[in-house]
């Protein structure tokens, strides 16, 4: 085969872009008995808060709430099971989190 020569002219280093799971983290997990979710992140355009969605296992919306940087918890009221929290914010961004709640 023939050989090619590379030339590379970029001047601006290339860097890696953060995954979605440095950015938000959400613990405990499992949630056990009356504790709340801690829900941190450290988001880009994220300075105005971020709005929280717990869904229950059948995909039925228990709670929404908005959490700016003083208020990083909150609590799901429900019973023992398995309940999806979906962290928003900037222009449509989203992390859906599993969370496993036991009594």
């Amino acid at each position: 085969s023939l050989s090619v020569i590379v030339t590379v002219t970029q001047t601006r280093p290339v860097t890696k872009s953060p995954r979605l799971e440095d950015l938000v983290r959400v613990y405990p997990n499992p949630l056990y008995r009356n504790e709340v979710l801690n829900i941190d992140w450290n988001i880009n355009g994220g300075d105005k808060g971020v709005r929280v969605i717990v869904y229950d296992a059948a995909g039925r919306k228990i709670s929404t709430q908005m959490l700016t940087a003083y208020g990083k918890t909150i609590k799901i009221t429900g019973a023992s099971g398995v309940y999806f929290v979906e962290v928003r914010w900037g222009d449509n961004k989203r992390k859906i989190f599993r969370v496993a709640k036991i009594e």
